[in-house]
């Protein structure tokens, strides 16, 4: 709920509709939140699940375009576009952290037109339920250093109390990164 309240705030200060990258879409929920405000969005996901069928909604809304690839390695048409704005919800644990600081991040941030924002969150590693996988990375804000006079970026930190199966009750300590071209 905290990334869809994030998204409130900035996406009606936008009059005419963005391109919108929806890195790692999922089950589409921040596309069709996006898509809901009238932006155009391309939405990415490696559909690594077996048997992960896409709901209707998102592949058949008339704003979303839905591409079936790897966000470590987009597609060329993908990588000629700009786009506004580039959303990364809590997918970079799994990426290995030095690659998406070194290489991906770089990649994502030219992908950019000249008024855009990047939003991106993490889980910091003392996170109740996720620290306990040794194989997810972890960040904290130190790692994402941006020249000021370029950029303006918010940083805000969040502890999400969640209860479901099979881990019950348990809370999220995220971080979350708004980075705007000034």
């Amino acid at each position: 709920m905290i990334l869809f309240r994030k998204l409130s705030e900035l996406l009606p200060q936008i009059s005419n509709p963005w391109k919108v990258l929806d890195l790692w879409a999922g089950d589409g929920r921040y596309s069709i939140f996006c898509a809901s405000y009238g932006h155009k969005v391309t939405a990415i996901d490696n559909e690594s699940k077996e048997n992960w069928l896409r709901p209707d909604y998102l592949l058949n809304h008339p704003n979303i375009s839905f591409i079936k690839s790897d966000i470590r390695e987009l597609p060329e048409n993908i990588l000629k576009e700009k786009y506004n704005l580039i959303l990364i919800f809590n997918v970079i644990a799994f990426l290995k952290k030095k690659f998406f600081l070194d290489i991906l991040l770089r990649q994502y941030l030219d992908l950019l037109d000249e008024w855009w924002v990047l939003c991106l969150s993490f889980f910091f590693a003392d996170d109740e339920d996720m620290s306990k996988n040794q194989l997810l990375s972890f960040y904290s804000f130190e790692d994402f250093s941006f020249d000021e006079k370029i950029f303006s970026v918010n940083k805000e930190e969040f502890h999400i109390k969640e209860n479901h199966a099979p881990i019950g009750e348990h809370t999220h300590h995220i971080g979350y990164i708004e980075i705007k071209k000034k």
